[in-house]
């Protein structure tokens, strides 16, 4: 009786395990891909200092799939993935199924280590509308240890 029991915790705890490695769309993760790691990083805009709940950011991972988040009034954290064709960044997400089901697409040009928002052929995002040109600047990761 304890060996079975063993083995159905083996079974539900490896079960768990390669659920939890799928994105929404039920596909595992890929490798990074050296064209996406060229990309990757995190991106923000601060274009409006009056607005304080401007916070909006994207962060673009190697293997493909990102996330953005646009404000702080929104609990709403697109998950989504990206491609790179030649300079252009290409973001789809399926935003939430039941209350639109239809798949939203944001193209940026990626140059100087920023993004440019390219608004034909994009659609806009649910709370901030971007306008041509708007730029999200890449963070800079610091690889200094902090004083002490």
């Amino acid at each position: 009786m304890k060996k079975l029991f063993t083995i159905a915790f083996a079974a539900l705890a490896l079960s768990a395990a390669l659920v939890s490695c799928k994105n929404k769309n039920g596909a595992q993760s890929a490798s990074p891909d050296p064209t996406n790691s060229r990309v990757a990083g995190t991106y923000s805009r601060h274009n409006d200092p009056d607005f304080l709940m401007d916070t909006f950011s994207i962060d673009l991972r190697a293997d493909g799939t990102c996330n953005y988040y646009e404000t702080l009034i929104s609990s709403y954290i697109g998950d989504c993935r990206y491609r790179v064709e030649g300079d252009t960044v290409i973001i789809e997400d399926e935003g939430i199924p039941s209350k639109n089901p239809r798949k939203h697409v944001f193209k940026f040009k990626f140059e100087d280590n920023k993004l440019v928002f390219i608004a034909d052929g994009s659609d806009q995002f649910m709370y901030i509308k971007l306008e041509d040109g708007t730029v999200f600047d890449k963070a800079v990761v610091s690889s200094e240890e902090p004083n002490n």
